[in-house]
């Protein structure tokens, strides 16, 4: 028997940056608190800094560069060391790296679950000089950290938008309380797939408008649904839709029958996320296929819908799900997509007791 694994809830890039950006700021001045550390942040968004204030340029081992200006750091609760940020920019550059050094490393260690690696400081230097070097209009937080001492620590950071979202969706730094009330808070979008075919790219460069494709039959106790870039199968048992595991549409290999015929106790279920297939044994002694002769899996979607995110996050292999059957009728539009990719629409239709989907716009070979 198959042992399907639970995949971890992630944000994709089915998401665009702006609105898990705008789902982030929904948690501005909300004191939270990262894993089991006892230190508590809040954070809010700001205009850019003066471009004359002196910053650092920091690379996590496993996150994006950002930029950082430390506006107050408690020197003497920690230390006992009269000191304060404006004193720290007038000593001199070997004192004064090793000082910056150890306050990144002690904001650092505050928040220990943020699973980005350990900091350098790549660069020091007065904003203007040093911001050019990330690349990209930069969006600014005002952070205070509270509970490292007696006095909070406050700091800006400064990065793309896509570089607050990527550090967010990918789980690198964002407490379980943000992830589950950003999900909570995101929809996207979800559709039926009523099935697919393996065409070669001469065959699916040859569709034009006006020709009619006869879809295979899926089994009437299956629902195959698509959201956040992956295809969730959901198989109807005892009055109740569970789901059987999911697939990332992008890297098909399979006909949507096959995949599904796969998905026993004998066999293994859908391939995991970003694993390729098993390569044939044989293939080093087949010969070579042309460009017109490769395999493209072509699926045939209907049904746009809006889902909470939070909701596909629990669709795990084993969930029993509430879901409804697809109106198939005469005129619905049909989405096509070659290997994920949208590629052209179509009508559906009745050809006797099978589905069909007569083309009504297609994109060009040659586009």
């Amino acid at each position: 028997m198959t042992i399907v694994h639970w995949q971890p809830p992630a944000f994709t890039a089915a998401l665009a940056h702006h609105e898990l950006w705008n789902a982030i700021l929904s948690y501005r001045e909300v004191p939270l608190s990262q894993g089991a550390s006892s230190a508590a942040f809040r954070f809010s968004a700001i205009d850019p800094p003066d471009p004359a204030m002196p910053a650092l340029l920091v690379q996590p081992d496993g996150g994006p560069l950002f930029a950082a200006i430390i506006d107050t750091f408690p020197f003497g609760a920690l230390f006992g060391a009269d000191l304060e940020m404006p004193d720290v920019h007038d000593l001199p550059p070997a004192l004064r790296s090793c000082i910056e050094e150890g306050m990144v490393g002690t904001i650092w260690d505050a928040i220990p679950d943020n699973h980005m690696g350990r900091p350098r400081i790549v660069a020091r230097g007065a904003l203007v000089d040093v911001a050019p070097r990330i690349g990209g209009a930069l969006h600014w937080l005002s952070l205070s950290i509270d509970r490292i001492a007696t006095e909070p620590v406050r700091l800006s950071i400064g990065a793309t938008m896509s570089s607050f979202a990527s550090v967010v969706a990918s789980g690198a730094f964002a407490p379980a309380a943000v992830n589950r009330g950003l999900a909570d808070s995101l929809a996207t979008e979800a559709c039926h797939t009523l099935g697919s075919l393996r065409l070669s790219y001469r065959d699916l460069a040859a569709l034009r408008p006006g020709d009619v494709v006869a879809l295979p039959q899926l089994p009437p106790d299956l629902i195959v649904l698509r959201a956040q870039g992956r295809a969730h199968a959901f198989r109807l048992t005892d009055e109740n839709w569970v789901c059987l595991g999911h697939e990332v549409t992008e890297r098909y290999r399979r006909s949507l029958l096959e995949r599904v015929n796969s998905m026993s106790e004998d066999h293994d279920p859908l391939p995991r996320t970003g694993a390729d297939p098993q390569p044939d044994v044989a293939a080093a002694d087949a010969p070579v296929a042309t460009m017109a002769e490769l395999g493209v899996i072509v699926d045939f979607d209907v049904g746009r819908m809006s889902i909470p995110l939070a909701q596909v996050q629990a669709w795990q292999p084993g969930a029993i799900v509430s879901l409804d059957r697809p109106a198939l009728e005469n005129g619905v539009e049909v989405a096509i997509r070659a290997n994920g990719q949208l590629i052209g629409t179509g009508d559906l239709i009745r050809i006797d007791e099978r589905i069909g989907v007569r083309i009504t716009r297609v994109m060009s070979s040659s586009a």
